[in-house]
């Protein structure tokens, strides 16, 4: 029984280990699904309404000609 023991000690030492060496890529890993799924979920519900009344500003309205000449 005590050499199972030491095989799952071992086991868990050689997981430990590996996760310990995977962990700082991680952050790095999440950047890109961050920048590409999150923001624009975020930015498209806060910038629409602005976005939609651009096109609607008065600057960009012709001006009108008089029915007087």
């Amino acid at each position: 029984m005590p050499i199972a023991r030491d095989q799952t000690d071992e086991v868990r030492l050689q997981r430990r280990e590996k996760a310990h060496a995977f962990a700082p890529t991680i952050a790095y890993m999440l950047v890109i699904p961050t920048f590409f799924c999150f923001i624009p979920g975020v930015l498209v519900p806060l910038m629409g309404p602005f976005l939609y009344e651009i096109p609607h500003a008065p600057i960009f309205s012709r001006p009108r000609r008089s029915i007087c000449r």
